[in-house]
């Protein structure tokens, strides 16, 4: 009796296995440039691309891709329709409560460059400016006006 119950729960098991192994995930996406950008012959390519279909490639997974504005992916996401989104996603604190996140592979942040001068190069610059041959025209040409009505 037990090998007949080891048995059944073999095949049980293996065709779950089985059945689970033929799913399909469904993997949302919008175009983003550089991340996910699609050819004229509707090909997805960028790093995100490229990362999953690695990872789906590895872990023997079925996919289909689905195209979605960005409104509708994070909407799919959270009513289970779509299993993943590979555009790039910001973690918000909304998104984080109702969505799994994985690691992010690119991180970004925003600066701006600002040539800091020091008040002798401010004062220089302003002294120059005096030679230039910009001032000395319009010096000129006011010196002209000025004596034309005097």
């Amino acid at each position: 009796m037990f090998k007949q119950l080891s048995l059944v729960l073999l095949l049980l098991v293996s065709s779950f296995g089985f059945s689970f192994s033929k799913d399909t995930l469904t993997i949302a996406y919008y175009i983003e440039p550089p991340f996910v950008v699609k050819s004229q012959e509707a090909q997805l390519s960028g790093p995100s691309v490229w990362l999953w279909e690695n990872i789906a490639q590895e872990n023997n997974l079925a996919f289909k891709y689905v195209e979605l504005p960005l409104e509708k992916a994070l909407q799919a996401l959270k009513d289970n329709k779509a299993d993943a989104c590979l555009s790039p996603l910001t973690i918000t604190s909304q998104r984080y409560r109702v969505i799994n996140f994985s690691s992010p592979y690119h991180t970004e942040h925003a600066s701006l460059l600002e040539n800091h001068k020091s008040s002798f190069q401010v004062f220089w610059q302003f002294i120059s400016s005096f030679f230039s041959i910009n001032f000395w025209r319009a010096l000129g040409a006011l010196a002209f006006i000025i004596g034309k009505f005097h």
